[in-house]
């Protein structure tokens, strides 16, 4: 069930910081690094046709393209306004995602999750660039969530399903990363063999409709840039690998700093959060783990260019960052 209005003003005061964080000096802050290639493309001419079928040499991003393009067919751009789909999907994480999930996880949990997504230094910083990890991550945490509150909701939760299937659709084309993420919650239908939820769950022929579904979205949005430029996606996989020595800096991205007193008590918060929600929800906890497992282990066997740098890696990663962030929260107030 979505939140009652009511329910939802909780969640405005961490909006509210989110989005000033997020703002803060953002009007003169100059383009930087990879928020060129996608400049660079639409400076080239790249009509809207050029843009949908194209992954590019340099990742502009087809869907960030397209928002941009559209905007333009509106008003002028400037830094700001590419910037604008990053700024919008990092706000609606905040609020959003902490929401669907404050029914599964608790209320105070959900609240919790919310400051935690707001002040995040890495989901601000990429709420700040005009590139779609903001973007894929808001898409990819929406189709997690909106599976697993369709499979449990025997008999109504048609709105979940479709969060799941635009959402999962759209997701990689913003970013190809977050292929393994919105097709791990298929697992779901064997996680229920092993600890079935209260009331009975979907059934195989729902389940295999919306994966069908989905799968047919995904390919008629992938298929025309696969058929134009695979190569030039296949060329940067497998060049770089996950080192001992990238952790110590991922971990400080994703948590949020690198003092090792800090660090400790996140982890130590996330593994009485994984204890407490396993014992009050093992399907939930089961779940948002392996959705989480997927995108590790797909981005170390994949091997993406640059990976040994640490916020390269976090971009592969901070994906599903809002559902790891749920165990910390959950231990909180456990």
């Amino acid at each position: 069930m979505m939140p009652a209005k009511r329910e939802w003003l909780v969640f405005v005061p961490p909006w509210v910081l989110g989005t000033i964080l997020r703002l803060y000096q953002l009007p003169t802050q100059i383009l930087v690094d990879d928020e060129w290639h996608l400049v660079h493309r639409l400076r080239n001419g790249g009509g809207l046709t050029s843009l949908a079928t194209d992954f590019g040499t340099s990742d502009h991003s087809i869907g960030l393209g397209v928002c941009t393009w559209l905007i333009m067919q509106l008003t002028s751009v400037d830094e700001l306004m590419l910037r604008l789909p990053s700024l919008l999907a990092g706000q609606l994480i905040v609020v959003l995602v902490p929401a669907l999930l404050a029914s599964l996880i608790g209320r105070e949990a959900g609240i919790v999750l919310a400051w935690g997504l707001a002040v995040s230094p890495l989901l601000c910083f990429f709420s700040r660039l005009a590139r779609p990890y903001a973007i894929t991550t808001l898409l990819t945490c929406l189709a997690a969530v909106g599976f697993y509150r369709w499979f449990i909701t025997m008999g109504k939760g048609h709105r979940s399903a479709w969060w799941y299937l635009l959402s999962a659709s759209l997701a990689p084309l913003f970013h190809l990363a977050a292929l393994p993420a919105v097709l791990a919650p298929a697992s779901l239908v064997v996680i229920a063999r092993l600890f079935p939820p209260p009331s009975p769950p979907r059934s195989y022929r729902q389940i295999t409709c919306l994966l069908l579904g989905t799968a047919g979205m995904m390919v008629f949005f992938l298929t025309p840039p696969a058929l134009h430029s695979a190569g030039s996606v296949v060329t940067r996989l497998h060049a770089d690998q996950l080192q001992l020595s990238t952790l110590p800096g991922l971990v400080e991205l994703l948590v949020g700093s690198g003092r090792t007193v800090v660090v400790a008590v996140v982890g130590a918060f996330a593994g009485i959060g994984i204890v407490a929600l396993t014992r009050r929800d093992r399907l939930l906890a089961t779940y948002l783990l392996t959705v989480i497992a997927a995108q590790l282990a797909a981005l170390v066997a994949a091997g993406p260019l640059m990976l040994h740098v640490p916020i390269v890696a976090a971009r592969y990663l901070v994906i599903v960052l809002p559902l790891l962030w749920v165990f910390p929260a959950v231990g909180l107030v456990a």
